[in-house]
């Protein structure tokens, strides 16, 4: 799609195809005697198009009275002599066709970098998480290590304690579970 138009290259070549398909069954709707003139609003210029080519105007048809031409054949044709040019109005169309293929692939290639981008940020800023909450798990951990050498061997430094290192299994468990199922736990938001 371009700033021009909101219809796809494959949708402008169905309908490209559509509207010869409905050009020739003009054609040959209006070729047959006896048959009423039909007429279509592109016709003129369909017929401008592809007036000149083969497919539009066979220059051989067949009917009950046998084969006839329109014109003669060419004495100097030479059937080893790749085939004629296409009309500028296919080399047109066919240029078009390749760059709006062209354009497409271009367009997926900026978003498969910008994709690849975003989880490029995403994963820097999950490794960035996961180190600042070993960094404050770290300092907990040597908080509790000071805190241990300083309080004297009473009943409520032993409960004291118990309850620390059960603090500290419960964010060592929570950190290696959060490494493996991406929870997310905040000892801040839990201990207020």
């Amino acid at each position: 799609m371009n700033e021009f138009s909101s219809a796809s290259g494959i949708q402008c070549q169905s309908k490209m195809n559509s509207m010869k398909k409905m050009f020739k069954k003009i054609i040959d709707h209006n070729s047959v005697s006896g048959n009423d003139r039909k007429s279509w609003q592109y016709f003129e210029r369909m017929d401008k198009l592809f007036g000149k080519s083969g497919w539009a105007y066979p220059k051989v048809t067949a009917s009950e009275a046998g084969l006839s031409c329109e014109s003669s054949i060419d004495e100097n044709y030479d059937i080893n002599k790749p085939n004629a040019k296409k009309p500028k109005s296919e080399k047109v169309l066919d240029e078009f066709i390749k760059q709006m293929k062209q354009d497409r692939q271009e367009r997926e290639m900026i978003k498969e970098k910008r994709k690849l981008a975003v989880l490029q940020e995403l994963k820097e800023e999950k490794e960035k998480q996961h180190k600042e909450k070993m960094d404050i798990m770290k300092k907990f951990c040597e908080a509790v290590l000071q805190a241990k050498n300083y309080l004297t061997n009473s009943f409520y430094t032993q409960i004291l304690l118990q309850i620390l290192y059960s603090l500290i299994f419960t964010m060592i468990l929570f950190a290696i579970l959060q490494k493996s199922s991406n929870l997310h736990w905040d000892p801040i938001v839990c201990n207020s």
